[in-house]
């Protein structure tokens, strides 16, 4: 339980420091996120936007979807219904990404690793579903824990309760951006 405990608090510190991080972008790029915004997504349409999240939630990635909801959120603030449909792209992504860890299991572990899982089932079971809830709440690489969770068999419909906790997540990181949106209008 000390280590949910950790792992909780680490969720929430990158929360805050993403957060702290996207009003740093405004107030010192302002300008700039809204050029990015107005001349950048306009040519790209909704299917590509839907798969460009779903392929980035599926391939581990050190491009965060954060970036594309905030440049959605700065262009058209009452965009929920393409923020949530790319909730859902994000976890039709962790879906395929636990697909994949789960079919490429075999393949790649360790004697180590299969210690690790004998040992600790019980606790993986458990827990494994919350790492997993993390990764679809903060910026904890989410594609990364999809994998996992799949090469560790864990259970898909626990597992899939987790991961559409994405869909709110998007749509609570939109609204928070967008009312970043006024900020960046009022100093321009």
């Amino acid at each position: 339980m000390k280590h949910l405990s950790l792992h909780l608090l680490g969720g929430v510190s990158m929360f805050l420091l993403a957060l702290l991080l996207g009003l740093a972008a405004i107030h010192f790029c302002g300008s700039s996120v809204l050029y990015l915004s107005k001349s950048v997504l306009p040519g790209i349409s909704g299917l590509g936007l839907f798969s460009l999240v779903a392929l980035n939630d599926f391939m581990v990635t050190p491009v965060s979807p954060d970036i594309l909801i905030f440049l959605i959120s700065q262009k058209s603030p009452g965009s929920y219904m393409l923020i949530t449909a790319l909730g859902t792209a994000s976890v039709l992504g962790g879906a395929l990404a636990w697909l994949c860890g789960r079919s490429l299991e075999n393949k790649f572990k360790a004697a180590r690793v299969e210690r690790f899982v004998a040992k600790n089932h019980a606790l993986i079971n458990k827990y494994g579903v919350w790492i997993v809830a993390l990764g679809a709440l903060t910026p904890v690489p989410y594609s990364l824990t999809c994998w996992a969770a799949g090469a560790l068999k864990m259970d898909f419909p626990k597992l899939f309760l987790m991961i559409l906790l994405r869909i709110p997540r998007f749509i609570i990181y939109f609204h928070f951006f967008a009312i970043s949106a006024g900020i960046i209008q009022a100093k321009i």
